[in-house]
C-alpha cells in the first residue's frame, strides 16, 4: 500500500511539473520565484533530428572495444590506428569533460555492422550526459572540436546552425539549464542522477532558432569566450559566484527583460 501511495504521489508531482513547464513554453516565459523573463522556449525534441544511444553497451559491442573491469580501456585507443577510424569521446571522467569545448580522446577502428552504422549515423559535435555525477560535474552540455561518437554521452544531432547550436549549449550550461535538468532528473540509489533520452527530449530549452541574428551571434561569441573556461564543480560555482558573468551575457544577448510579479 505504501508503494502504491508513493507512486501516486510521484505521478502527481511529475504531472504538475510538466504542466508548469509546458505553460512556460507556451508563454515563452521563464519564471523563477517572483521574477519572469520573456525569451523564446521550446521542447528540446523540437530542435533535434536524432539522439542516442540509450544502451552504453551498444558502442562496446559495435566497435568490439576492449574493456577492463566495467570500463572501456580508453588508453588503448589514444593513438590513431593505421586503418580507417572513428574519433570518440571515451569515458566520462572529470578530466574528460571539465569545459564546454572538448576534443575526442580516442580513435577506434571503423566497423561495418548494423549497430556500428547506426552509431556512426549519430556522429556529432553535441553531447549530453546520461548519468550526472553532481560532485564532479563541471558542465552539462558539451561541444566537440570535431564530429565524434561516444561510449558514455548521448550523441545529439540538431536542425540548428553552428551558431544556434553554440547558443543552445551555452544556455544548457547556465543557471536555467541546471534548474530544468534538476527538475526532470531521475534520482537513483547511486551517487549520480540520470536523464534518459525521453527526459532530455521533453526538457524546456532556449529556442535558438527563434532568436534574431544579432542575439544568436552574441550568444555564439559568448560560448567561444567561455568554451575553454573550467567553471569548477557545482559547489564551487555557486559558492564563489564564478558563473555570474556568463549568465549576465545570456540575459543581455537574448534581450530578456526581467519583470517582477
Amino acid at each position: 500500500m505504501r508503494i502504491v501511495s508513493l507512486l501516486t504521489y510521484k505521478f502527481r508531482i511529475y504531472k504538475g511539473l510538466f504542466k508548469y513547464l509546458d505553460s512556460m513554453i507556451k508563454r515563452n516565459e521563464v519564471e523563477i520565484g517572483g521574477i519572469t523573463v520573456r525569451t523564446p522556449l521550446s521542447r528540446f525534441n523540437d530542435l533535434i533530428t536524432d539522439m542516442g544511444v540509450n544502451r552504453r553497451g551498444d558502442v562496446i559491442e559495435a566497435f568490439n572495444l576492449i574493456v577492463r573491469g566495467n570500463r572501456v580501456a580508453c588508453d588503448t585507443y589514444r593513438n590513431r590506428p593505421n586503418v580507417p577510424y572513428i574519433p570518440m569521446i571515451c569515458g566520462g571522467g572529470e578530466e574528460v569533460a571539465n569545459k564546454m569545448l572538448i576534443q575526442p580522446n580516442a580513435c577506434v577502428p571503423d566497423m561495418d555492422n548494423g549497430k556500428a552504422r547506426r552509431i556512426k549515423s549519430l556522429r556529432t559535435r553535441f553531447f549530453l550526459p546520461n548519468r550526472i555525477w553532481w560532485n564532479t560535474r563541471h558542465v552539462l552540455a558539451l561541444r566537440s572540436t570535431e564530429p565524434a561518437i561516444s561510449n558514455v554521452y548521448f550523441m545529439v544531432r540538431t536542425s540548428l546552425t553552428e551558431k544556434q547550436e553554440k547558443a543552445l549549449v551555452l544556455s544548457l550550461n547556465g543557471f536555467w539549464g541546471i534548474l530544468t535538468v534538476s527538475a526532470l532528473m531521475e534520482i537513483t540509489e547511486e551517487a549520480f542522477t540520470r536523464l534518459n533520452t525521453a527526459r532530455w527530449r521533453v526538457l524546456p530549452v532556449l529556442n535558438a532558432r527563434e532568436l534574431d541574428g544579432d542575439a544568436v551571434k552574441c550568444l555564439a561569441n559568448a560560448f567561444d569566450k567561455c568554451a575553454n573556461v573550467d567553471f569548477g564543480r557545482p559547489a564551487e560555482q555557486l559558492g564563489r559566484g564564478r558563473r555570474g558573468g556568463d549568465h549576465r551575457e545570456v540575459e543581455h544577448f537574448t534581450k530578456a527583460k526581467p519583470t517582477r510579479r
